[in-house]
């Protein structure tokens, strides 16, 4: 019914042009935030990513360390007499 009427029909077209018209950047405001901070939480993973990976080297290191302690340790010393 609205859009029977002439003047109408041409306020609403305004409206809707203005409203989805598209800045100079390309893209809606609303979506490059949106990509703007998906990048941003993508950036943070990466960096959390390459973190977990440091730790994760420096504790393999820290683990093969301790298991050639525990293994000179054997080799060096007698094993306990039993007592029964």
């Amino acid at each position: 019914m609205l859009y029977t009427q002439p003047d109408l029909h041409d306020q609403i077209t305004r409206l809707r042009a203005r409203h989805h018209r598209v800045p100079a950047g390309g893209r809606p405001a609303g979506q490059r935030t949106g990509e703007e901070s998906w990048l941003r939480r993508l950036e943070l993973a990466h960096t959390r990513i390459r973190e977990l990976t440091d730790e994760i080297a420096s504790l393999r290191t820290q683990l093969a360390v301790a298991h050639g302690r525990q293994r000179a340790d054997r080799i060096t010393t007698p094993p306990a007499p039993h007592t029964n």
